[in-house]
């Protein structure tokens, strides 16, 4: 591949994650709507990936909630978040908000009693501020 190909594509991708971001700025309600069509392994991999992931969690909560609470348990409750960069339990608070906001305060419950849910992250102090955060708001 040439060096100009390169420096094209990553230009390309850099202006499609701004825009995308700008779009989730401007009118989140109006990118649900419009995401109808996009496949669930597209926003799972932007989700993975960390690309904009706390609105494209949104929007997996809203069109596949299944596939958003297999990605929470799998990635932050299911995960040793000791380990982890503060942002991540920090996520973890936004994501869990997110939760009660769209799928209901019972569901968000049933989660934080899931099996899933690591013993260690239930004792970890920066996992129960997130679980407060998200139970206060």
């Amino acid at each position: 591949m040439k060096r100009l190909e390169i420096n094209e594509k990553i230009e390309n991708l850099v202006a499609a994650y701004n825009d995308l971001g700008d779009a989730f700025r401007e009118n989140m309600e109006e990118v649900v709507s419009e995401i109808a069509n996009i496949s669930r392994k597209n926003l799972i991999f932007l989700f993975k990936a960390k690309i904009h992931h706390l609105n494209i969690f949104e929007i997996l909560l809203k069109k596949f909630p299944d596939d958003a609470i297999r990605l929470l348990k799998t990635y932050y409750l299911g995960a040793d978040l000791s380990l982890s960069a503060q942002d991540q339990v920090e996520d973890l608070g936004l994501l869990l908000d997110d939760v009660k906001e769209i799928l209901g305060l019972n569901k968000l419950e049933e989660l934080l009693d899931c099996p899933e849910f690591l013993e260690k992250n239930k004792k970890n102090e920066r996992v129960k501020e997130a679980v407060d955060f998200a139970l206060d708001e």
